[in-house]
Protein backbone atom coordinates (compact mmCIF):
# COMPACT_ATOMS: atom_id res chain seq x y z
CA UNK A 1 0.00 0.00 0.00
CA UNK A 2 3.00 2.70 1.04
CA UNK A 3 4.29 1.95 -2.18
CA UNK A 4 1.10 2.49 -4.66
CA UNK A 5 1.01 5.58 -2.38
CA UNK A 6 4.49 6.22 -3.39
CA UNK A 7 3.65 6.20 -6.91
CA UNK A 8 1.80 9.26 -7.12
CA UNK A 9 1.98 12.96 -6.16
CA UNK A 10 1.29 12.28 -2.38
CA UNK A 11 3.57 10.58 0.66
CA UNK A 12 2.14 8.19 3.23
CA UNK A 13 2.09 10.15 6.66
CA UNK A 14 3.99 7.77 8.50
CA UNK A 15 7.21 7.87 5.44
CA UNK A 16 9.97 9.74 6.04
CA UNK A 17 10.99 10.64 2.72
CA UNK A 18 14.94 9.60 2.15
CA UNK A 19 15.37 9.79 -1.66
CA UNK A 20 18.07 11.70 -1.65
CA UNK A 21 19.08 15.24 -2.09
CA UNK A 22 16.49 17.00 -4.32
CA UNK A 23 17.66 19.31 -7.70
CA UNK A 24 16.66 22.92 -7.51
CA UNK A 25 13.68 21.42 -10.20
CA UNK A 26 11.83 19.31 -7.58
CA UNK A 27 12.14 21.56 -5.32
CA UNK A 28 10.44 25.16 -7.02
CA UNK A 29 9.12 22.78 -9.34
CA UNK A 30 5.56 24.03 -8.16
CA UNK A 31 6.43 27.35 -7.41
CA UNK A 32 7.52 28.21 -10.81
CA UNK A 33 4.31 26.36 -12.49
CA UNK A 34 1.85 27.93 -10.21
CA UNK A 35 -0.73 30.44 -11.27
CA UNK A 36 1.56 33.56 -9.09
CA UNK A 37 4.42 32.79 -10.48
CA UNK A 38 3.06 32.63 -14.26
CA UNK A 39 0.32 35.63 -14.44
CA UNK A 40 3.20 37.96 -12.52
CA UNK A 41 5.37 37.96 -14.81
CA UNK A 42 2.90 37.50 -17.65
CA UNK A 43 1.91 40.94 -16.04
CA UNK A 44 4.86 42.49 -16.16
CA UNK A 45 5.89 41.17 -19.64
CA UNK A 46 2.93 42.52 -21.35
CA UNK A 47 3.20 45.79 -18.98
CA UNK A 48 6.69 45.99 -20.35
CA UNK A 49 5.68 45.24 -23.82
CA UNK A 50 3.03 48.35 -23.59
CA UNK A 51 5.28 50.69 -22.38
CA UNK A 52 7.61 49.93 -25.09
CA UNK A 53 5.04 50.34 -27.73
CA UNK A 54 4.15 53.72 -25.84
CA UNK A 55 7.61 54.98 -26.12
CA UNK A 56 8.78 53.88 -29.45
CA UNK A 57 5.08 54.62 -31.18
CA UNK A 58 2.98 56.62 -29.26
CA UNK A 59 2.38 59.31 -32.11
CA UNK A 60 0.55 56.22 -34.30
CA UNK A 61 -3.37 55.43 -33.63
CA UNK A 62 -2.96 52.33 -34.40
CA UNK A 63 0.31 51.24 -32.33
CA UNK A 64 -1.30 53.50 -29.51
CA UNK A 65 -4.93 51.12 -29.64
CA UNK A 66 -2.04 48.04 -29.09
CA UNK A 67 -0.15 49.67 -26.12
CA UNK A 68 -3.54 50.24 -24.08
CA UNK A 69 -4.97 46.61 -25.37
CA UNK A 70 -1.48 45.05 -23.23
CA UNK A 71 -1.26 46.86 -21.00
CA UNK A 72 -5.03 46.26 -20.40
CA UNK A 73 -4.62 42.46 -20.61
CA UNK A 74 -1.58 42.67 -17.88
CA UNK A 75 -3.88 44.11 -15.53
CA UNK A 76 -6.57 41.24 -15.86
CA UNK A 77 -4.25 38.34 -16.13
CA UNK A 78 -3.04 39.95 -12.74
CA UNK A 79 -5.73 40.82 -11.46
CA UNK A 80 -7.78 37.60 -12.47
CA UNK A 81 -5.52 35.79 -9.93
CA UNK A 82 -6.13 38.07 -6.56
CA UNK A 83 -9.69 38.87 -7.68
CA UNK A 84 -10.33 35.00 -7.09
CA UNK A 85 -8.42 35.17 -3.77
CA UNK A 86 -11.14 38.69 -3.12
CA UNK A 87 -14.16 35.99 -4.23
CA UNK A 88 -13.27 33.30 -1.72
CA UNK A 89 -13.03 35.09 1.23
CA UNK A 90 -16.49 36.69 0.52
CA UNK A 91 -17.43 33.42 -0.11
CA UNK A 92 -15.94 32.59 3.25
CA UNK A 93 -17.73 35.93 4.82
CA UNK A 94 -13.84 36.90 5.17
CA UNK A 95 -12.66 40.79 4.87
CA UNK A 96 -8.98 40.37 3.65
CA UNK A 97 -6.30 42.35 1.82
CA UNK A 98 -7.23 40.70 -1.67
CA UNK A 99 -10.09 42.30 -1.70
CA UNK A 100 -8.85 45.54 -1.36
CA UNK A 101 -6.40 45.08 -3.77
CA UNK A 102 -9.32 43.83 -6.70
CA UNK A 103 -10.77 47.08 -5.81
CA UNK A 104 -8.09 49.38 -6.50
CA UNK A 105 -6.95 47.43 -9.57
CA UNK A 106 -10.62 47.88 -11.10
CA UNK A 107 -10.89 51.90 -9.83
CA UNK A 108 -7.72 51.59 -11.81
CA UNK A 109 -9.23 50.57 -15.01
CA UNK A 110 -12.12 52.33 -14.81
CA UNK A 111 -9.82 55.80 -15.10
CA UNK A 112 -7.78 54.27 -17.29
CA UNK A 113 -4.77 54.10 -15.76
CA UNK A 114 -4.19 49.94 -16.39
CA UNK A 115 -0.42 50.40 -16.02
CA UNK A 116 -0.78 51.56 -12.55
CA UNK A 117 -3.43 48.82 -12.22
CA UNK A 118 -0.73 46.25 -13.65
CA UNK A 119 1.84 47.41 -11.53
CA UNK A 120 -0.26 46.82 -8.39
CA UNK A 121 -1.10 43.16 -9.58
CA UNK A 122 2.29 42.42 -10.33
CA UNK A 123 3.49 43.67 -6.81
CA UNK A 124 0.65 41.78 -4.95
CA UNK A 125 1.58 38.45 -7.16
CA UNK A 126 5.44 39.12 -6.45
CA UNK A 127 4.99 39.09 -2.71
CA UNK A 128 3.19 35.82 -2.97
CA UNK A 129 5.71 34.26 -5.15
CA UNK A 130 8.49 34.95 -2.59
CA UNK A 131 6.25 33.65 0.55
CA UNK A 132 5.89 30.14 -2.21
CA UNK A 133 9.74 30.03 -2.88
CA UNK A 134 10.44 30.49 1.33
CA UNK A 135 8.03 27.79 1.45
CA UNK A 136 9.66 25.63 -0.80
CA UNK A 137 13.10 26.29 0.73
CA UNK A 138 11.71 25.16 4.58
CA UNK A 139 9.96 21.90 2.73
CA UNK A 140 13.45 21.01 1.43
CA UNK A 141 14.69 21.76 4.89
CA UNK A 142 12.14 19.56 6.15
CA UNK A 143 12.85 16.94 3.82
CA UNK A 144 16.60 17.06 4.34
CA UNK A 145 15.89 15.53 7.68
CA UNK A 146 14.48 12.42 6.05
CA UNK A 147 17.18 12.73 3.98
CA UNK A 148 19.23 11.44 7.07
CA UNK A 149 17.45 7.51 6.53
CA UNK A 150 18.85 5.17 4.79
CA UNK A 151 16.03 3.81 1.96
CA UNK A 152 16.66 0.61 2.45
CA UNK A 153 18.26 -2.30 5.05
CA UNK A 154 19.20 -5.17 5.93
CA UNK A 155 16.74 -7.49 7.75
CA UNK A 156 17.51 -10.60 9.34
CA UNK A 157 15.00 -13.18 9.64
CA UNK A 158 15.21 -17.08 10.28
CA UNK A 159 15.77 -17.03 6.15
CA UNK A 160 18.97 -14.83 6.48
CA UNK A 161 19.66 -11.15 5.62
CA UNK A 162 17.21 -9.63 2.95
CA UNK A 163 17.55 -5.91 1.56
CA UNK A 164 13.83 -4.20 2.09
CA UNK A 165 12.74 -0.93 1.60
CA UNK A 166 13.03 0.70 4.67
CA UNK A 167 9.15 1.63 4.81
CA UNK A 168 8.31 -2.46 4.79
CA UNK A 169 9.72 -2.37 8.61
CA UNK A 170 7.78 -3.24 11.45
CA UNK A 171 8.17 -3.05 14.83
CA UNK A 172 10.01 -6.60 16.47
CA UNK A 173 12.16 -6.68 13.25
CA UNK A 174 15.93 -7.39 13.46
CA UNK A 175 17.89 -5.31 11.23
CA UNK A 176 21.80 -5.36 10.75
CA UNK A 177 23.58 -2.08 10.28
CA UNK A 178 27.30 -2.23 9.86
CA UNK A 179 29.85 0.46 9.97
CA UNK A 180 29.74 3.54 7.94
CA UNK A 181 26.10 2.92 7.49
CA UNK A 182 22.98 5.26 8.93
CA UNK A 183 20.08 3.85 10.87
CA UNK A 184 17.16 3.03 9.34
CA UNK A 185 14.32 2.76 12.62
CA UNK A 186 14.62 3.56 16.43
CA UNK A 187 15.16 0.70 18.18
CA UNK A 188 17.20 -1.31 20.95
CA UNK A 189 20.18 -2.83 20.36
CA UNK A 190 19.92 -6.95 20.87
CA UNK A 191 23.64 -7.67 19.91
CA UNK A 192 27.07 -6.20 19.21
CA UNK A 193 28.91 -2.95 20.08
CA UNK A 194 29.50 0.16 17.98
CA UNK A 195 29.85 4.06 18.05
CA UNK A 196 26.84 6.39 16.94
CA UNK A 197 27.07 9.09 15.78
CA UNK A 198 24.24 11.14 17.10
CA UNK A 199 24.96 14.54 16.24
CA UNK A 200 22.08 15.40 13.85
CA UNK A 201 19.89 14.34 17.01
CA UNK A 202 21.70 15.09 20.10
CA UNK A 203 23.93 17.79 18.58
CA UNK A 204 26.75 16.29 20.56
CA UNK A 205 29.71 15.31 17.82
CA UNK A 206 31.80 12.89 20.41
CA UNK A 207 30.28 9.51 18.72
CA UNK A 208 28.59 7.91 21.60
CA UNK A 209 29.23 4.03 22.66
CA UNK A 210 26.13 1.73 22.17
CA UNK A 211 25.76 -1.74 23.13
CA UNK A 212 23.37 -4.43 24.46
CA UNK A 213 19.91 -3.07 25.68
CA UNK A 214 21.07 0.49 24.52
CA UNK A 215 18.05 2.68 22.33
CA UNK A 216 19.24 4.08 19.41
CA UNK A 217 17.71 5.91 16.78
CA UNK A 218 17.08 6.29 13.06
CA UNK A 219 19.57 8.84 10.95
CA UNK A 220 22.22 7.99 13.34
CA UNK A 221 25.70 6.95 11.60
CA UNK A 222 27.46 3.58 13.03
CA UNK A 223 31.29 3.60 13.22
CA UNK A 224 33.48 1.39 14.66
CA UNK A 225 31.25 -1.79 14.63
CA UNK A 226 28.39 -3.62 13.56
CA UNK A 227 24.68 -3.93 15.20
CA UNK A 228 21.99 -5.94 15.70
CA UNK A 229 18.75 -3.82 16.31
CA UNK A 230 15.52 -4.56 17.06
CA UNK A 231 12.72 -2.52 15.42
CA UNK A 232 10.68 -0.13 17.63
CA UNK A 233 9.73 2.50 15.59
CA UNK A 234 9.83 3.71 11.93
CA UNK A 235 8.85 6.67 9.78
CA UNK A 236 7.42 9.49 11.37
CA UNK A 237 6.96 7.54 15.02
CA UNK A 238 10.83 7.83 15.17
CA UNK A 239 12.81 10.93 17.20
CA UNK A 240 13.64 12.09 13.65
CA UNK A 241 10.49 12.03 12.86
CA UNK A 242 9.32 14.03 15.67
CA UNK A 243 11.57 15.91 14.99
CA UNK A 244 10.49 16.84 11.27
CA UNK A 245 6.84 16.86 12.43
CA UNK A 246 7.80 19.85 14.88
CA UNK A 247 9.98 21.94 12.51
CA UNK A 248 6.67 21.36 10.20
CA UNK A 249 4.28 22.48 12.54
CA UNK A 250 6.58 25.41 13.68
CA UNK A 251 6.40 26.85 10.18
CA UNK A 252 2.26 27.27 10.58
CA UNK A 253 2.47 28.21 14.11
CA UNK A 254 1.15 31.91 14.44
CA UNK A 255 3.71 34.31 16.58
CA UNK A 256 1.58 37.05 18.24
CA UNK A 257 2.73 39.80 15.76
CA UNK A 258 0.89 37.37 12.67
CA UNK A 259 -2.05 37.95 14.80
CA UNK A 260 -1.93 41.13 15.43
CA UNK A 261 -1.22 41.83 11.57
CA UNK A 262 -4.06 40.08 10.23
CA UNK A 263 -6.01 41.44 12.71
CA UNK A 264 -5.21 44.85 11.63
CA UNK A 265 -5.38 44.10 7.92
CA UNK A 266 -9.60 42.80 8.71
CA UNK A 267 -10.07 46.13 9.95
CA UNK A 268 -7.06 47.92 7.09
CA UNK A 269 -9.51 46.75 4.23
CA UNK A 270 -12.29 48.77 5.29
CA UNK A 271 -10.92 51.84 6.65
CA UNK A 272 -9.23 52.54 3.06
CA UNK A 273 -12.18 52.07 1.92
CA UNK A 274 -13.87 54.77 3.88
CA UNK A 275 -10.93 57.15 3.59
CA UNK A 276 -10.97 56.64 -0.19
CA UNK A 277 -14.62 57.66 -0.19
CA UNK A 278 -14.33 60.72 1.94
CA UNK A 279 -11.31 61.92 -0.51
CA UNK A 280 -13.36 61.61 -3.51
CA UNK A 281 -16.39 63.38 -1.22
CA UNK A 282 -14.03 65.74 -0.76
CA UNK A 283 -12.53 66.28 -4.11
CA UNK A 284 -15.00 65.32 -6.48
CA UNK A 285 -12.63 63.47 -8.47
CA UNK A 286 -11.76 59.96 -8.93
CA UNK A 287 -8.34 60.07 -9.23
CA UNK A 288 -7.04 60.98 -5.33
CA UNK A 289 -9.51 58.32 -4.11
CA UNK A 290 -7.70 55.67 -6.48
CA UNK A 291 -4.56 56.71 -5.56
CA UNK A 292 -5.42 56.50 -1.75
CA UNK A 293 -6.72 52.69 -3.12
CA UNK A 294 -3.46 51.79 -4.71
CA UNK A 295 -1.22 53.63 -2.18
CA UNK A 296 -2.74 51.61 0.48
CA UNK A 297 -2.26 48.19 -0.92
CA UNK A 298 -1.00 46.36 2.31
CA UNK A 299 1.40 43.77 0.81
CA UNK A 300 3.89 43.75 3.49
CA UNK A 301 1.41 43.78 6.18
CA UNK A 302 0.53 40.21 5.55
CA UNK A 303 3.63 38.96 3.90
CA UNK A 304 6.43 40.13 5.57
CA UNK A 305 6.02 38.47 9.33
CA UNK A 306 4.93 34.66 8.20
CA UNK A 307 7.71 34.88 5.51
CA UNK A 308 10.69 35.87 7.83
CA UNK A 309 9.18 33.41 10.57
CA UNK A 310 9.24 30.33 8.04
CA UNK A 311 12.37 31.41 6.48
CA UNK A 312 13.79 30.97 9.97
CA UNK A 313 12.42 28.10 10.74
CA UNK A 314 14.04 26.62 7.78
CA UNK A 315 17.21 28.08 7.98
CA UNK A 316 17.65 27.30 11.70
CA UNK A 317 16.70 23.24 10.68
CA UNK A 318 19.46 23.22 7.81
CA UNK A 319 21.98 24.08 10.59
CA UNK A 320 20.51 21.93 12.72
CA UNK A 321 18.77 24.08 14.98
CA UNK A 322 14.89 23.27 15.88
CA UNK A 323 12.73 26.05 16.60
CA UNK A 324 9.49 25.18 17.34
CA UNK A 325 7.30 27.73 16.53
CA UNK A 326 7.02 31.77 15.59
CA UNK A 327 5.55 32.44 19.23
CA UNK A 328 9.37 31.25 20.16
CA UNK A 329 10.84 33.42 18.22
CA UNK A 330 9.10 36.63 18.98
CA UNK A 331 10.18 35.55 22.39
CA UNK A 332 13.86 35.16 21.63
CA UNK A 333 13.89 38.91 20.70
CA UNK A 334 13.39 39.48 24.81
CA UNK A 335 16.33 37.24 25.67
CA UNK A 336 18.91 38.47 27.69
CA UNK A 337 20.60 35.30 29.52
CA UNK A 338 21.18 31.93 27.84
CA UNK A 339 21.71 29.03 29.87
CA UNK A 340 24.24 26.04 27.94
CA UNK A 341 23.73 22.33 29.93
CA UNK A 342 27.58 22.10 30.21
CA UNK A 343 30.69 23.01 27.75
CA UNK A 344 31.01 22.07 24.62
CA UNK A 345 27.25 22.18 23.68
CA UNK A 346 28.02 24.88 21.23
CA UNK A 347 30.48 23.51 19.17
CA UNK A 348 31.83 23.36 15.19
CA UNK A 349 32.42 19.79 15.79
CA UNK A 350 35.91 20.16 14.74
CA UNK A 351 38.37 19.45 17.41
CA UNK A 352 42.16 19.94 17.41
CA UNK A 353 44.89 19.28 19.96
CA UNK A 354 45.25 22.49 22.20
CA UNK A 355 48.04 20.76 24.41
CA UNK A 356 50.38 17.96 24.91
CA UNK A 357 51.46 16.74 28.27
CA UNK A 358 54.21 14.11 28.07
CA UNK A 359 55.17 11.70 30.52
CA UNK A 360 58.84 12.29 31.93
CA UNK A 361 61.38 11.02 28.98
CA UNK A 362 58.94 11.68 26.82
CA UNK A 363 59.24 13.92 24.10
CA UNK A 364 55.82 15.96 23.15
CA UNK A 365 56.69 15.94 19.10
CA UNK A 366 57.11 11.60 19.80
CA UNK A 367 53.94 10.93 21.63
CA UNK A 368 52.23 12.73 19.02
CA UNK A 369 53.74 11.05 15.94
CA UNK A 370 52.77 7.23 17.79
CA UNK A 371 49.30 8.39 18.72
CA UNK A 372 48.67 9.58 15.45
CA UNK A 373 49.89 6.25 13.61
CA UNK A 374 47.70 4.27 15.93
CA UNK A 375 44.78 6.80 14.95
CA UNK A 376 45.19 6.48 11.02
CA UNK A 377 42.89 3.69 10.66
CA UNK A 378 40.20 5.59 13.43
CA UNK A 379 37.02 7.23 12.33
CA UNK A 380 36.67 8.76 15.38
CA UNK A 381 36.59 13.15 15.74
CA UNK A 382 39.63 12.33 17.99
CA UNK A 383 41.49 10.79 15.92
CA UNK A 384 41.37 13.13 13.46
CA UNK A 385 42.59 15.85 15.64
CA UNK A 386 45.43 14.17 16.83
CA UNK A 387 46.35 13.19 13.34
CA UNK A 388 46.02 17.23 11.98
CA UNK A 389 48.08 17.85 14.67
CA UNK A 390 50.65 15.29 13.67
CA UNK A 391 50.84 17.16 10.12
CA UNK A 392 51.40 20.00 11.65
CA UNK A 393 54.40 19.46 13.38
CA UNK A 394 58.25 18.61 11.83
CA UNK A 395 58.11 15.29 13.41
CA UNK A 396 54.76 14.45 11.71
CA UNK A 397 53.07 11.13 9.89
CA UNK A 398 55.99 12.35 6.85
CA UNK A 399 59.12 12.03 8.86
CA UNK A 400 57.63 9.05 10.95
CA UNK A 401 59.33 8.45 14.52
CA UNK A 402 61.94 10.59 15.90
CA UNK A 403 65.05 8.69 16.65
CA UNK A 404 64.59 8.80 20.15
CA UNK A 405 61.93 6.36 19.81
CA UNK A 406 63.40 4.29 17.17
CA UNK A 407 63.95 4.84 13.40
CA UNK A 408 64.24 1.46 11.82
CA UNK A 409 63.01 0.46 8.61
CA UNK A 410 59.69 -0.16 9.76
CA UNK A 411 59.16 3.09 12.16
CA UNK A 412 55.70 4.14 12.06
CA UNK A 413 54.60 0.20 10.81
CA UNK A 414 50.89 -0.33 12.55
CA UNK A 415 49.71 -3.58 12.52
CA UNK A 416 46.72 -5.02 15.29
CA UNK A 417 44.66 -2.39 15.13
CA UNK A 418 41.48 -2.70 17.67
CA UNK A 419 39.12 -0.30 17.83
CA UNK A 420 37.43 -0.45 21.31
CA UNK A 421 34.22 0.81 20.73
CA UNK A 422 33.65 3.33 24.37
CA UNK A 423 37.19 3.34 25.30
CA UNK A 424 39.36 4.25 22.36
CA UNK A 425 41.92 1.97 19.86
CA UNK A 426 45.21 -0.65 20.81
CA UNK A 427 47.56 -0.90 17.89
CA UNK A 428 51.44 -2.33 17.42
CA UNK A 429 53.21 0.34 16.27
CA UNK A 430 57.08 0.07 15.01
CA UNK A 431 57.36 -3.33 17.25
CA UNK A 432 55.84 -1.36 20.55
CA UNK A 433 53.22 -3.65 21.68
CA UNK A 434 50.33 -2.33 23.53
CA UNK A 435 50.45 1.52 22.38
CA UNK A 436 46.51 2.08 24.25
CA UNK A 437 45.04 5.86 22.85
CA UNK A 438 41.48 6.70 24.50
CA UNK A 439 39.86 6.30 27.97
CA UNK A 440 40.99 4.10 30.67
CA UNK A 441 43.00 1.50 28.20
Amino acid sequence: MVQSVRTGEHRPAGVIDATGSEPWWDTYREVITGTEFVSAFLTLGLTLISWVIWLGFGDDPVWSVASVVTGWVGALVGGAVIARGAIAGLWNREVNVDELVTIAIVASLVIGEYWGAALVAFMMLFGKVLEDVTAARANDAIEGLGRMVPSVASRRDGHGETIVPVDALVAGDIVVVRPGERLPADGTVVAGQALIDESGITGEFVPASRSIGDSVHAGTLATGGALDIRVARVGEATTLGRIATLVRDAETDRAPIVRIADTWAQWFTPAILVLAFAVYLATGDFLPAVSVLVVACPCALTLATPTAIVATVARSARQGILVRGGGRLEAAGRVDVICLDKTGTLTTGQPRVARVIPMEGIQATDLIAFAARAERLSEHPLARAILNAASEQASGLAAGINASAGTDADAGHVTGFEAVAGSGVVALVSGVAGTSLGGEA
